[in-house]
């Protein structure tokens, strides 16, 4: 099967955000979130994502052709075109691909495995990762990774975890679904985010770019976990 490959980009916001390139739908929908803190994650992804497509299709970033569909973001009339998107406090993690669907989940690594559910655990699973991200970060990578899988699958946290194998594979991870589906997962630790990013097949190539809200690029690194 072909290995995908995945643009992403990680940016950190700061400072207050410019939404004037959302949607008035995009606008009401960060207003009715449950918490200003929320709403604030939820504007600072879209806006990422707006401004990522839009110098990607040549787009000025209020006309990216943006619609939600079954958990995920897609682009109207490109179906070649397909969009990740994470967030975890100010960090926001954007993964494009033109391969087939893409799932990006990312957490910051000072949290380490805090807060992880037991039930998303196994010995196996953080062994397979550890090696990958080492033994601090191994339960943290075991979240992102299955986070991704599921995202780019589409069913979301509504999975059980328990159904949910993870093994090694090429220098990164093959994520099973139960009997659902099966998702190559490469994972990383960028700048201080510990980032998954899923796609059919084997574990995908990355190009990940670390960004500052303003858009200036900080770091550039490419990623082949099968080199």
């Amino acid at each position: 099967m072909t290995t995908s490959t995945v643009d992403c980009w990680l940016l950190r916001a700061t400072g207050d955000l410019d939404d004037s390139t959302l949607s008035s739908a995009e606008r009401q929908r960060a207003d009715a979130m449950r918490s200003a803190a929320a709403g604030r994650r939820y504007v600072s992804g879209r806006v990422a994502v707006r401004q990522v497509l839009g110098e990607r299709l040549g787009l000025p970033p209020a006309d990216v052709p943006i619609e939600r569909a079954d958990g995920r973001i897609h682009l109207v009339d490109r179906p070649d075109c397909h969009v990740g998107l994470s967030h975890a406090e100010d960090l926001v993690a954007v993964a494009v691909s033109a391969d087939g669907s893409v799932g990006i989940d990312v957490e910051a690594s000072e949290r380490s495995g805090e807060g992880v559910p037991a039930v998303a655990m196994t010995p196996q699973k953080v062994v397979a990762t550890a090696v990958l991200v080492g033994d601090r970060l191994a339960p943290l990578g075991v979240w992102v990774a299955q986070e991704a899988a599921l995202k780019a699958d589409g069913i979301g946290l509504s999975f059980p975890l328990s159904e949910v194998t993870l093994d090694p594979l090429n220098g990164g991870l093959v994520v099973r679904l139960g009997k659902r589906s099966v998702w190559g997962v490469t994972l990383r630790v960028v700048a201080d985010a510990v980032v998954a990013v899923a796609a059919a097949g084997p574990p995908p190539v990355l190009h990940c770019c670390v960004v500052t809200q303003a858009g200036h690029h900080l770091a550039a690194t490419g990623s082949n976990p099968g080199a």
